[in-house]
């Protein structure tokens, strides 16, 4: 496992603190189950679905399936997604600098996702102060619990989208939240100039040391370098500040706070025995692998794909449309399918649910013209990879042989 986290985090260092945000929207809306892991399909939504949940990174669910995939194979039917989650999170939190903290183990996987619970249930980055204490309050924990435990975001990114009324058109009399450093805020304006156009465009919320867990975050806060209202609000409150200038001032002291603070919430409303399953994989339920085909395909669908390929292993040539609908046209129409779960490969159907590339498939299927550019400029830029000219290769007497050939 810990082989697998180390080189996770080495190819892609976004990991540790997309886990650790998982974890925390997992555990926070109705108990560390697991219920966050959980896929959709065309028929059934989960929490991946929530709006608050859009913008996790991909890289956390891949992680997941990976060190899933290689207990399942030494230990089938043993170790739960919710452990794995709990574990993971703790150990990425170590390998960037953070404390080590006790993850209890025995914690079993949910038998259900419910996205309309999410939101009600987790902090956003313009929920009020008086909101955000209330709902914390409501899971058990304290003030500084809650600075402690929004210390996580000394790693990690945040989108343009969630802090941009900061910086743009903030009031009548300034351009941006005069609570932000103002070169600070010039430069964030510079860099979120096109996020209506590029949702996928974000900042470090640690502007420093963005890839180490450390109490640079604090100390951002207090320079009004922090990126979100929620975040920066914690310094003007004196419900919290006396704990951010704490940790800011003692990286030892924030480490025990954020150490004991994790260390609840791993336990948080957990099921066990009984009350849930260990999965065979983390972004299904059990129930759901009985079924003949996959439960991503519409029903209909694969009813027809099973009595079409029914004799595919003695006529490999046998095949069906990528599109069923305009299978002879070049439109949009294989997104708008995929949508609706007719997308026959898995490798294409999981472009709906990955929130990397859901985005696309939405915009794609909404508008043709959209497509057309993007594929035209796409290809146009495969036409010119790697090309060979001059004297870095030959022009062919016959395309299927090397000139040298003949």
């Amino acid at each position: 496992m810990q082989t697998i986290l180390a080189e996770k985090q080495l190819s892609a260092p976004t990991t540790a603190a997309a886990t650790l945000r998982v974890f925390f929207h997992d555990c926070f809306v109705n108990g560390c189950d697991s219920s966050m892991l959980i896929a959709s399909n065309a028929f059934n939504k989960s929490e991946r679905d929530a709006n608050v949940n859009l913008s996790v990174a991909g890289d956390a669910f891949d992680l997941i399936t990976r060190v899933k995939t290689a207990l399942e194979l030494e230990c089938p039917g043993v170790v739960s997604c919710s452990d794995i989650l709990a574990v993971s999170a703790r150990d990425l939190v170590v390998m960037v600098g953070g404390p080590f903290y006790e993850v209890v183990l025995g914690r079993k996987d949910s038998r259900e996702s419910n996205p309309s619970i999410v939101d009600k249930n987790l902090p956003k980055a313009l929920t009020p102060m008086n909101e955000l204490l209330s709902l914390f309050s409501s899971k058990g924990f304290s003030a500084e619990e809650m600075v402690a435990l929004v210390g996580a975001h000394t790693i990690g990114l945040s989108h343009c989208k969630e802090f941009a009324n900061r910086i743009f058109n903030f009031s009548k009399t300034s351009e941006f939240d005069p609570a932000y450093n103002p070169v600070f805020a010039q430069g964030l304006r510079k860099l979120c100039a096109n996020y209506t156009k590029s949702p996928a465009m974000s900042a470090f919320n640690d502007v420093y040391t963005p890839g180490k867990f450390d109490n640079m975050y604090y100390k951002n806060l207090q320079k009004g370098l922090g990126l979100l209202s929620s975040d920066q609000a914690m310094v003007t409150d004196n419900r919290t500040k006396p704990f951010v200038d704490r940790f800011a001032a003692n990286e030892t002291s924030f480490f025990d706070m954020f150490a004991r603070s994790m260390e609840k919430l791993s336990v948080y409303k957990v099921k066990e025995n009984n009350d849930g399953d260990v999965r065979r994989r983390c972004d299904q339920f059990n129930t759901l692998q009985t079924s003949e085909f996959d439960p991503a395909y519409n029903p209909v669908f694969a009813e027809g794909l099973r009595k079409l390929c029914a004799n595919y292993t003695k006529s490999p040539a046998m095949s069906a449309f990528n599109d069923v609908y305009t299978p002879g046209k070049f439109d949009n129409m294989y997104y708008k399918n995929l949508k609706k779960g007719l997308g026959l490969l898995s490798s294409d159907q999981a472009m709906v649910t990955d929130n990397r590339t859901k985005p696309f498939v939405d915009r794609f299927a909404a508008n043709e013209t959209a497509f057309f550019d993007t594929f035209a400029c796409s290809m146009e830029k495969l036409s010119v990879y790697k090309v060979k000219e001059n004297n870095d290769g030959d022009v062919r007497r016959r395309c299927d042989q090397f000139n040298t050939l003949q």
